[in-house]
């Protein structure tokens, strides 16, 4: 049986990871590379704030290879056209579908369709329809390791920032903060698991904060200030 090739869209973080470690584990799927989107100016993940330094050791880890998409910080149009390159660079190497770890897929489903569709790329969605909740159950059943490295200072505190996510913190978290962090409230970067062939070791020098515009479903801008880790 020849398997169909996959891309895997890749933040580093706790739902990206899940969605890897179904495929991985799915028969009929062969992960041919990770892609995550990074700013020129900063040299990090958009929103995770996550150094590609740290993006290309987990890829190590993994041995997974990783292509990294290049954005400018404070205007996103060119990313349209930088996916679209890639995801023709992709397809002329076998590639027939992307993996994204979203979970409300009716929200981004039209965004995605209008950038995949007239490439004929199929988009598959392991978490696809499933709730916060069940999908906190997933993670913590798949024994995959994480830190937040990144809350919304309006609704965690800054304080959370390198505590690992357990389930006895999520029984921390207040009533209005969606558990699998939704709704942007806190972001993670994954730090082992079985789906590693290596281990590999992430240190946090310090915390900081940041405010940034970001483009919601709506695709409207809105103001966020973040609490995020930078790394040794």
């Amino acid at each position: 049986m020849t398997k169909k090739k996959v891309v895997v869209s890749w933040s580093g973080g706790k739902d990206a990871a899940l969605s890897l470690k179904l495929i991985l584990e799915n028969p009929l799927y062969e992960v041919v590379c990770l892609l995550t989107t990074l700013y020129e100016e900063t040299q990090a993940s958009s929103v995770h704030f996550i150094p590609k330094s740290i993006l290309k050791k987990q890829a190590d880890a993994l041995e997974i290879p990783i292509h990294f998409v290049m954005l400018t910080q404070n205007d996103l149009t060119d990313y349209n056209s930088n996916m679209q390159k890639t995801i023709v660079f992709f397809q002329k190497q076998g590639v027939t579908a992307f993996v994204f770890g979203d979970l409300n897929v009716e929200e981004v489903l039209p965004y995605r369709k209008v950038l995949f569709d007239p490439l004929g790329m199929e988009l598959i969605f392991p978490l696809g329809g499933l709730t916060s909740e069940n999908v906190m159950k997933l993670f913590f059943n798949s024994e995959l390791e994480t830190v937040i490295i990144v809350t919304n200072e309006s609704v965690l505190p800054c304080s959370y920032v390198g505590k690992k996510l357990t389930k006895n913190l999520i029984d921390t978290l207040s009533p209005s903060c969606d558990v699998c962090g939704e709704n942007g409230e806190y972001h993670t970067l994954i730090t082992g698991g079985s789906i590693f062939k290596k281990s590999f070791s992430i240190e946090i020098a310090a915390i900081k904060k940041h405010t940034q515009q970001i483009r919601l479903s709506d695709f409207s801008l809105k103001k966020f200030t973040y609490c995020y880790a930078e790394y040794k």
